[in-house]
């Protein structure tokens, strides 16, 4: 077994405390005291806590992403990958209050202005991309910006709604939740996903079993050990 690096040391102590804790509820102060380091390091390794967030994000993000690649590729149909990969992001979350918590806090701006650089290169953005070369939501905002404006609004609905679920204020299924996310993300680029109720059901089918099979996405603590 590779011994873990200072580095290594703080992003696990940090996994760790995010999903217990949640991002607001973890200080640097507690990832020094978990990992034995000092908050020099966590400087010198990543810059700040919203940094690190941001790494376990994106590492949950990859491996949903790893999982649906083993059934579908995006180039061969972006939409239906993008309807997968919504919908198993959700069901995760929604299979977890801890790391659904842990998601709704890490979509603030803090976390979020750490990502916009790293967004452009990422696959969502480039499967984003795609689907815009045929589809568009408003024809006078170019592609970078209807895809970057569609992250914004997908992420504060993410959180408006977990924050409202998290105070009971709202009372949805996940059926409902789901289809509404996606609807509204979709929508955002152009696409109205009732002209496409097969590939939904299509979409919903591969995610169920893409739950099943994968140990980590049933099981998100894994991800955070």
């Amino acid at each position: 077994m590779r011994k873990l690096t200072t580095e290594d040391k703080i992003y696990k102590a940090a996994k760790q405390l995010f999903y217990k804790r949640g991002y607001y509820g973890t200080t640097t102060r507690d990832i020094t005291t978990k990992s034995g380091t000092n908050l020099g390091l966590i400087k010198y390794y990543f810059g700040s806590k919203k940094i690190i967030a941001y790494r376990v994000i994106k590492e949950v993000i990859e491996e949903i992403i790893s999982q649906i690649e083993k059934n579908i590729k995006g180039a061969e149909d972006p939409i239906l990958f993008s309807m997968v990969y919504m919908n198993l992001y959700l069901s995760v979350l929604l299979n977890d209050r801890q790391l659904e918590a842990f998601m709704v806090e890490s979509y603030s701006d803090e976390v979020m202005d750490a990502a916009d650089d790293a967004f452009y290169d990422s696959y969502l953005y480039k499967l984003n991309h795609e689907i815009l070369k045929d589809h568009s939501f408003l024809p006078e905002l170019d592609r970078d910006t209807t895809i970057h404006l569609n992250l914004m609004a997908f992420n504060n609905a993410v959180t408006s709604i977990g924050r409202l679920k998290q105070k009971n204020k709202i009372q949805l299924t996940e059926a409902q939740y789901k289809a509404y996310i996606i609807k509204f993300a979709l929508f955002g680029i152009g696409v109205n996903i009732d002209k496409h109720a097969k590939k939904m059901q299509e979409a919903e089918r591969i995610s169920t079993e893409i739950m099943k099979s994968s140990l980590k996405l049933k099981e998100p603590e894994r991800l955070f050990k």
